[in-house]
């Protein structure tokens, strides 16, 4: 539960703690994070037809900001050692690249079939 905590922290952005503390604005903001990030593999693999690597490189990226998260986040939700919320956070990044780069190539070869 931490680590979903953790997912949609926004605690360090200047904004009212009515919007900080709000789940359904904070889960809100990250479908909006994932659709955008859907909406540029979809348009990178356009252009280089590689979801799998795209996506992977992409998420893998996505996957190291939580150590600067971690550090700008005012309530630490992990007072231990952090390599096991790392290692699932990463493993959660993955498995979505994997499920973005197959829905994306599959929207492509029904484009190529129109």
């Amino acid at each position: 539960m931490k680590l979903y905590t953790f997912l949609l922290n926004i605690d360090f952005l200047p904004l009212p703690d009515s919007i900080i503390y709000n789940e359904p604005f904070q889960f809100s903001l990250h479908i909006i994070i994932a659709i955008i990030l859907i909406a540029v593999v979809d348009v990178l693999c356009k252009i280089y037809n590689h979801p799998y690597q795209i996506s992977l490189v992409i998420n893998g990226v996505m996957s190291f900001t939580f150590f600067p998260l971690y550090h700008l986040a005012v309530e630490k939700p992990f007072s231990d050692s952090i390599t096991l919320p790392f290692l699932l956070w990463l493993l959660g990044h993955i498995l979505f690249a994997i499920i973005i780069a197959y829905f994306v190539a599959q929207l492509n070869k029904k484009r190529s079939t129109d």
